[in-house]
């Protein structure tokens, strides 16, 4: 029986404050769980970071998304939670998870309270204990405990599975990084509005939905990744819940490596879901653009991405930078995230000016710090944000 350790624990990006905080109580309870489940006479494996490659599809960043990213890249390095694998002696598991403590400052001028919150905290089990089988589990267990991924996966061939269950959608490159390896704190507010997340208008379902998907990639006979694919049907509802109307949605995604450390790609999804009060049935559909480039300590990316939801047509884009000034150790990052929440209207773009580093603690730790400066077009607000952020991995 081979155990697989390759599965990337992940994120829910933008968690309102409110939805984040939880009882303090719970979550030390879930840490020292993990502590004992780390010792030596109960661990079966000791601390090695997880790896990822293009035969081995990652299922926190969709099932079908592989990595071929190099071991200096940003999202390599800027993954403390890249654990150890604990394996259960004889239960055939692999566990590993995170938790984040984040820390926000807000302008003062609008009434708006920063605070401290326990934004996540993630557990995963995952392995193969058939050939040819892959299971995930994920729960998120900060504020209101919930299955995040259950999925099963089944792949007759190295370059092509299949999965069934809950799992994130194919679409948005940043969607389907895990936020525990984000750039930074935040995702991008396209992505927050587009990709089922905290803007969106079904609400947060943490980029994921219940479906089924094919997903692969073609290499080159020397192992050269050219084209990654993933393309599924979903119903369209979001998490843990029964599907609220006879339409499926379609979520498709495909990336090509036509240099080394360049990759481009484009996601689309059509749907017909249930939203609003009274809840009616409308057209929620989005396309988009992206791309990314690595080269040595630098990392390049960003995305646009425009869509409708019912008669409402909204679109945004963003590009940012990475670069590491200490190599594994210090990052420095800056973004520009535009947003039009209404295309039809004039003045309904906002604007954030991100700024943000990161100190590497290897392999555990990782603390984020982030300034946004905000500026809206219609009426300006101060609400400019400063951030801190820190990560232990298990």
């Amino acid at each position: 029986m081979r155990i697989q350790a390759a599965v990337r624990t992940d994120e829910v990006f933008a968690t309102a404050p409110e939805e984040a905080m939880g009882s303090l109580n719970r979550p030390i309870l879930y840490l020292v769980l993990a502590a004992v489940l780390s010792m030596p006479g109960i661990s079966g494996a000791g601390p090695a970071f997880i790896q990822s490659g293009p035969s081995l599809p990652v299922q926190d960043s969709s099932i079908g998304r592989t990595d071929s990213s190099s071991a200096d890249s940003v999202t390599h390095v800027a993954d403390t939670a890249k654990t150890a694998c604990r394996l259960l002696s004889g239960s055939g598991l692999c566990l590993s998870g995170y938790t984040q403590f984040r820390i926000q400052l807000f302008q003062p001028g609008e009434g708006k309270s920063g605070g401290a919150d326990l934004r996540r905290i993630r557990f995963s089990l995952n392995g193969d204990p058939v050939d040819k089988w892959r299971y995930a589990f994920q729960a998120e267990f900060a504020n209101t405990p919930k299955a995040l991924d259950a999925s099963i996966t089944y792949s007759p061939f190295t370059n092509l599975s299949l999965t069934a269950g809950q799992f994130k959608i194919p679409f948005s490159r940043e969607n389907l990084e895990s936020a525990s390896r984000l750039v930074f704190i935040d995702r991008p507010q396209a992505v927050e509005a587009f990709a089922a997340r905290n803007a969106d208008v079904i609400g947060n379902q943490y980029g994921r939905d219940i479906g089924v998907q094919v997903s692969g990639s073609l290499t080159e006979r020397d192992g050269t990744l050219l084209l990654e694919y993933a393309a599924g049907v979903f119903n369209g509802a979001g998490i843990n819940t029964a599907d609220n109307n006879n339409a499926k949605d379609f979520s498709g995604r495909a990336v090509i490596h036509p240099l080394g450390g360049l990759q481009l790609g484009g996601s689309y999804y059509n749907g017909f879901d249930k939203w609003g009060t009274p809840a009616v049935s409308r057209a929620r559909q989005r396309a988009g653009l992206e791309f990314g480039y690595e080269y040595r300590s630098l990392n390049l990316s960003g995305e646009y991405i425009a869509g409708t939801d019912g008669s409402v047509s909204r679109a945004g884009w963003y590009a940012q930078a990475g670069w590491f000034l200490v190599r594994r150790v210090l990052q420095v990052a800056a973004r520009y995230d535009a947003f039009n929440s209404e295309t039809a209207s004039v003045g309904m773009t906002n604007i954030n000016y991100v700024f943000g580093a990161n100190y590497f603690f290897p392999p555990a730790i990782k603390v984020q710090a982030n300034y946004l400066v905000r500026r809206e077009q219609k009426v300006q607000v101060k609400n400019n944000l400063f951030e801190m952020q820190l990560q232990l991995a298990m």
